[in-house]
């Protein structure tokens, strides 16, 4: 039955080889090619029939690998070349371009390329099957896939008073709108002082305005087979490549959001304000953007970044991901973190790996970024993997042990996050919803603590393989003592209230003289510290984190970390004072120096900064930071 089938195919494309004859279209005639401007992939059947029945496979394939419209962007470009043997400059062009020496993998990848053809049409065909063969290897991830898909409608609900989110396209349509030769576009985007931050595939870097723009004249610029070069590698000019071949797609996207703009956040507000307390008010900024943000914890407080070339017309994914980022930002908000104020360096790293796991996991649940739902073996293997990870950090094993297995954790499907997906579902389904938001504001510890209730008090609805070590079970007991639910509770009430700041402070004294005691005291400096530092009462909030210094064996890491969270609120002067108890512990730590420069240079104190830049680039020559400050200074 199937060769039947088979036999029939080729037979009506055969068919469709003698309807060309008989009926000849003499628009075929002005391409090189023989091709339409909107010629079907019928058209290519029938061009690789009429040379060799061979070739049907070939176009089939190809068929599979390609839209239409990637196909025949890539038949136009093909067809302005002088020769097709012209794709062997394609590696100079990468070369130039990624600023790459010749031993690349990537370029020696096209450099060893078959561009041998014979024949147009069987040219043709091998060129494409060349040239979707690279563009697979440059861009593994699939971005850039425009499926022509729809944002699914849902019917308009009222969504909750207590959140409210405001969608800014400014930044990726004034992109799109320069990329497409827009002239007042290009007068606002050069005359602009913005950074833009960039990831790259070292790490996070932010470019100024002028390194900006010459990215975008680079992306823009148009020959054939720069053309070709930037469909095969979209990733080229840190993105902009893939998004000026996909300018107008990425157009109809906006506009797309924009129609159902109100859906969109009615959706995701309905599917965030399950997960958190009743007393949340935020207002939050979504910002479209191009050119893939930095890490979204060094974006500004409140406002998420939606990088569209990692969405392409995946609605869906977009909404689920800006329900995950908005699900983090009210939980950084509502957690005072306090955790590493009041452990000792053993348990810190513990501490920061669970607050990760917490912080994603409870994200993933309410806004699930990969698949929903996990085979049993797999979950299995993930509790397998934490409880494995935390012997080697109780047993402070080898660096390179632990490093490796938490790696392992955040790496692929992030076995870490799946795990605490389902932790959430279990506290939700067992505990009940409210454990579940309450340990969103109380924290990791909270969090896995009250798991550890679901499965003690749910023996028989909690397999065994989803349960934790004993000594993990213990060791997270003694956190919580050093973590009293009742005081954390108080400090984030108190923290939550909409009042003026004297009154926060005057609440925040009474908080910490009420419940003083030499066992707690630590503890609660450190809140009311972050307490009064979240109501910009920076002189009360500076008092009380050097009271808690006092209580503390570790000062020096604490007070680096205490300093970093005055700059983000740009409290510069405070913030120095704690950069200098730092500097006393560690006075050979360059970031330490890059960070007081900063502060400086925000001063205005222009040669102490440029004293502290010139030491950290002392301590550390390949600081970009403390590079391009002092340029700026010089």
């Amino acid at each position: 039955m199937i060769l039947q089938n088979s036999n029939i195919n080729y037979a009506f494309k055969i068919l469709l080889i003698v309807s060309f004859f008989c009926f000849p279209d003499t628009n075929y005639s002005q391409q090189k090619f023989g091709l339409k401007s909107d010629w079907d992939w019928d058209d290519l059947f029938n061009k690789a029939v009429f040379v060799s029945p061979l070739l049907i496979k070939s176009v089939d394939k190809l068929k599979n690998d390609l839209t239409i419209s990637d196909a025949r962007f890539i038949v136009r470009h093909l067809s302005e070349l002088d020769s097709l043997q012209e794709l062997k400059n394609l590696f100079i062009i990468h070369e130039k371009t990624e600023n790459v020496s010749s031993s690349d993998s990537a370029i020696k990848k096209l450099s060893e390329a078959d561009f041998h053809f014979n024949g147009e049409v069987e040219g043709l065909i091998s060129a494409m099957e060349i040239l979707t063969g690279l563009r697979n290897f440059f861009n593994p991830e699939n971005k850039f896939c425009f499926t022509g898909k729809d944002y699914l409608f849902q019917p308009l609900r009222k969504s909750e008073d207590r959140i409210e989110i405001d969608m800014d396209y400014t930044e990726a349509e004034n992109v799109l709108k320069y990329l497409s030769g827009d002239g007042k576009a290009e007068t606002e985007l050069k005359n602009g002082e913005n950074e833009t931050k960039i990831l790259t595939e070292k790490k996070n870097s932010i470019l100024n305005n002028n390194e900006f723009i010459y990215l975008l004249d680079k992306a823009r610029a148009e020959s054939p087979l720069l053309s070709i070069y930037k469909w095969i590698n979209p990733g080229s000019y840190k993105n902009f490549g893939g998004i000026y071949i996909y300018r107008d797609d990425f157009s109809k996207v906006i506009n797309k959001i924009r129609e159902n703009e109100s859906n969109i956040i009615s959706d995701v507000i309905r599917n965030t304000v399950k997960y958190i307390p009743d007393s949340v008010e935020i207002n939050v900024s979504i910002k479209f953007r191009f050119g893939n943000p930095a890490d979204d914890t060094d974006n500004k407080k409140r406002t998420i970044e939606v990088s569209l070339e990692n969405f392409s017309d995946d609605y869906s994914f977009i909404v689920r991901f800006i329900n995950h980022q908005l699900f983090k930002t009210i939980e950084r908000e509502l957690h005072l973190k306090i955790e590493d104020y009041v452990t000792d360096s053993k348990d810190q790293e513990f501490i920061a790996l669970i607050s990760e796991i917490q912080e994603n996991g409870i994200a993933n649940y309410a806004g699930p970024l990969g698949s929903e739902t996990r085979p049993w073996d797999l979950l299995e293997k993930d509790f397998k993997l934490f409880n494995n990870t935390f012997y080697h950090l109780r047993k402070n094993s080898f660096k390179n042990i632990r490093d490796s297995l938490i790696r392992t954790g955040f790496e692929g499907n992030a076995p870490f996050f799946t795990m605490a997906a389902q932790m959430a579902f279990i506290i939700e389904s067992t505990l009940g919803r409210k454990a579940l938001t309450e340990s969103v504001s109380l924290g990791p510890v909270s969090f896995f603590n009250k798991y550890i209730k679901a499965y003690k008090d749910y023996p028989d609805k909690i397999r065994r393989v989803f349960t934790f070590r004993k000594d993990l079970e213990r060791k997270l007991n003694k956190l919580e003592q050093l973590l009293p639910e009742k005081i954390l509770r108080t400090a984030m009430s108190i923290n939550k209230l909409k009042v003026t700041g004297e009154e926060k402070t005057r609440l925040t004294e009474e908080f910490v003289n009420t419940g003083y005691s030499k066992e707690n005291g630590k503890l609660l400096f450190f809140l009311a510290g972050h307490i009064l530092l979240e109501a910009d009462q920076f002189g009360k909030a500076s008092e009380y984190f050097l009271r808690g210094l006092n209580l503390s064996r570790s000062p020096g890491n604490l007070s680096c970390r205490i300093a970093t969270s005055f700059m983000k609120k740009q409290a510069f002067d405070a913030a120095m004072n704690f950069f200098d108890e730092c500097l006393k512990y560690n006075p050979e730590d360059a970031e330490t120096y890059e960070k007081r420069g900063e502060c400086l240079f925000y001063l205005n104190e222009r040669e102490k900064s440029l004293s502290d830049f010139n030491k950290a680039l002392l301590l550390n020559p390949a600081s970009e930071t403390a590079k391009k400050y002092k340029k700026m200074l010089e």
